[in-house]
């Protein structure tokens, strides 16, 4: 593929399950991202990702990988490891000091030089700023009240939503989202919809399924399919048009070759001595035009679903005597 990410627009990248979106934006991000502390994934791709110099870039995936040894509120912090993190002397990255100054204040009866020394730090890296965005995002995405939990007592969705809400919170310039509305209430997918776009600034590319939350965000559409990526500019009905129409035409071309293709053919079939004298570029281009008439794969349209409409019939799912526990978290009780 060949693409470029405008500054400041808004890209829903959609396509069939297992056409590759997931491995697009970890190829990205894997590339883009600045910090050493990212996990390296692994991809192997041939060609070249570039990014402005500078440019902040952050990436949520579908099932986000969680370090077990800290905390709800270090990992808001984008902090990846207890070891890692310093709680005295001079921190320079301003989400520590957000950090030493949550553990002060927690212990400010005990250690009130401490307590002074975090505050003194905050002030000068302006980290209060930090502080109340952390809060606030926490509070939208209904995990604040989970701040002092270690990660790995949470569950898929609780993990989801701190990954979520720590990459808001580093106000990156490009952010790669992965399904961002999943095990999100609809009052949290509305607000994430409203943050998303009152930021001209933001550069976003999201893979998403839920098309209500496309139209109320991205300002166009790229879908990946087979291997190659269709940018539409546009809302996702327009979208749907503007694919038939390519289709038809791919469905067209297909015809014309298969037409061309007859008549090659014949001619391959004939004796080997009565097409000695014949070009090898003409041979080329049989088997060139053969793989032409291969028909598409039998899918034209995706169906993308809207947020809290009924799918399915009326009845999704019935359950009985049903109990789910995390720890000592009960969840669901028979």
């Amino acid at each position: 593929v060949n693409y470029v990410l405008a500054r400041g627009a808004k890209v829903a990248l959609i396509g069939r399950n297992g056409s590759g979106k997931s491995s697009f934006l970890k190829i990205l991000a894997e590339t883009c991202r600045d910090d050493a502390s990212f996990p390296d994934t692994n991809y192997k791709y041939t060609g070249l990702v570039q990014k402005s110099r500078g440019v902040k870039v952050a990436h949520v995936e579908q099932e986000p990988p969680m370090p077990s040894d800290i905390t709800v509120g270090d990992a808001i912090l984008g902090i990846q490891s207890s070891a890692s993190t310093t709680t005295t002397g001079n921190a320079q990255n301003v989400y520590e000091v957000v950090r030493r100054y949550r553990l002060a204040a927690s212990q400010a009866d005990t250690n009130p030089e401490e307590f002074t020394a975090a505050t003194a730090a905050m002030e000068a890296r302006n980290g209060w700023t930090v502080l109340t965005k952390a809060d606030e995002v926490a509070t939208k995405l209904r995990i604040y009240h989970l701040l002092h939990q270690p990660l790995s007592q949470l569950s898929g969705g609780e993990r989801k939503r701190v990954a979520l809400c720590a990459a808001l919170v580093e106000e990156p310039d490009v952010l790669l989202l992965d399904e961002p509305t999943n095990f999100l209430s609809l009052a949290g997918v509305q607000w994430l919809a409203d943050l998303l776009t009152s930021d001209p600034k933001l550069t976003l590319l999201m893979v998403t399924h839920d098309r209500a939350f496309l139209e109320d965000v991205c300002d166009r559409i790229l879908e990946l399919d087979r291997g190659k990526l269709y940018e539409h500019q546009g809302n996702y009905e327009s979208y749907l048009l503007a694919k038939e129409e390519r289709l038809a035409n791919e469905d067209a071309a297909i015809a014309a070759a298969k037409s061309k293709y007859r008549i090659e053919l014949e001619w391959m079939r004939r004796q080997p001595q009565a097409r000695e004298s014949k070009s090898k570029a003409r041979i080329d281009a049989f088997y060139k035009l053969e793989r032409a008439t291969k028909p598409r794969p039998l899918d034209p349209n995706l169906s993308l679903e809207v947020s809290g409409q009924a799918r399915l019939g009326t009845k999704i799912i019935s359950m009985r005597n049903v109990c789910l526990k995390f720890g000592d978290r009960i969840m669901l009780d028979d």
